[in-house]
């Protein structure tokens, strides 16, 4: 289960979701989303839940699974706090109780499969959910922080330390290619300095990466702790992804500084990208089987 993580903290998980959501409305106007349905496993760094506040802003209905009540309490708060509590549905579930979840247009898997217990299965699972779109968003192991991490692992006399299975697009793929037509495939969260994914599931689940550990190292080490404690944390007092407070004096101005290669050519992106998200297409693709789906829906 994720630790229960009240904010966002830091720069780079506010870079990280300031481009998800970016993304998220994009393939939202694609798709002509009416409705999305988030979790129940979410691996993001920060607080859980909260992949569909920009929709729910837009009158878009949004269904948020979260694993425990104290989840639910601050997801809702986050969307109250950007005047969207009215089109979300906050329920709490976990990888077992998937079939309580309703049908939307669009279902994200947000760095989920790393944390359950079957990923195959459990994709298989969450991508009955979707009418349109299925959203699985995954670590980058193309990262060339990774390739640091694999190398001093080795060296160390480990001879099998790498990432895991499910981040490999050799792997994910042909189960994606099972579930529907994989349209897009899509580097995002390309900052400049090396990232470094915890290989823990622990570690990562918590939110405690090899990158954010060295960052406090070095913050420690600088003695500038206190000066950067209160920048960029990011709850349901102030979340400012989409204009609140928080924007316009601090988080604006630093994305607007962030140097990164969101627009470097694709070999450049595998390369820093620190997650690689896929939208698979789950509509029927036959007249036949488009009638079959309007029978079901309207019998």
């Amino acid at each position: 289960m994720k630790e229960l993580l009240r904010e966002d903290r830091g720069l780079g998980t506010a870079y990280e979701r300031h481009c998800l959501y970016q993304l998220i409305d994009a393939w939202a106007r694609e798709f002509e989303i009416e409705s999305l349905l988030e979790g129940p496993v979410d691996g993001m760094a920060g607080v859980a839940g909260v992949h569909g506040v920009g929709l729910a802003m837009q009158g878009i209905k949004v269904v948020s699974a979260v694993p425990t009540a104290e989840h639910a309490e601050i997801t809702r708060a986050v969307y109250a706090s950007c005047n969207a509590a009215a089109h979300v549905n906050v329920v709490v579930a976990d990888e077992t109780s998937l079939t309580t979840l309703p049908q939307s247009d669009m279902v994200i898997c947000y760095h989920a499969l790393s944390f359950v217990n079957h990923w195959q299965n459990y994709l298989a699972d969450i991508a009955k959910l979707a009418r349109k779109a299925l959203v699985v968003a995954v670590c980058n192991p193309d990262n060339w922080g990774v390739t640091v991490m694999k190398s001093l692992a080795r060296l160390k006399g480990h001879r099998n330390a790498g990432p895991p299975q499910e981040w490999h697009t050799e792997d994910l793929a042909p189960e994606l290619w099972r579930i529907g037509r994989v349209k897009q495939h899509t580097y995002f969260d390309c900052p400049w300095w090396p990232d470094l994914p915890a290989f823990d599931r622990a570690d990562a689940y918590a939110g405690r990466s090899v990158k954010g550990r060295l960052k406090k190292m070095l913050i420690r080490r600088s003695g500038d702790a206190s000066r950067l404690a209160d920048k960029f944390v990011y709850g349901p007092d102030r979340w400012p992804y989409f204009g609140g407070p928080g924007w316009r004096d601090e988080l604006m101005p630093a994305l607007l500084k962030h140097p990164c290669f969101e627009g470097a050519p694709g070999k450049i992106q595998k390369r820093t990208a620190h997650l690689h998200a896929f939208v698979v297409d789950v509509r029927p693709r036959t007249p036949q089987k488009r009638r079959r789906l309007a029978t079901v829906k309207v019998p």
